[in-house]
């Protein structure tokens, strides 16, 4: 497979997910840094340069650097589907909004 296959919803969701995760691990090296508590992090787990050094987001960083002007080209063109892709990203089950419900 070609990245010439991807659909430009799938390039965009690919990308704004590894986006979202490398966001999650930048804010725990920050907390680790900063001694801030971060439920995410295990006591055990206090090695930062591990942390900080990990290949699999030295790999996102990498691709997503790629990605990046597809990813503008995208957007430039069709101004929605970054929204669409938003979305999805930060709603992986497909969960229905309660909130105005909750306001009632």
């Amino acid at each position: 497979m070609k990245i010439s296959e991807l659909t430009n919803a799938e390039i965009l969701f690919l990308y704004y997910r590894q986006t979202k995760f490398v966001e999650i691990h930048d804010s725990l090296v920050y907390d680790l840094k900063h001694g801030i508590h971060n439920p995410l992090i295990s006591d055990s787990f206090l090695d930062l340069n591990k942390l900080i050094n990990n290949p699999h987001i030295a790999m996102i960083r990498s691709i997503n650097d790629k990605l990046q002007p597809i990813v503008e080209l995208i957007e430039e063109s069709f101004p929605d589907m970054r929204a669409e892709a938003l979305a999805l990203v930060d709603n992986p089950l497909n969960l229905e909004d309660d909130s105005e419900e909750e306001d009632l």
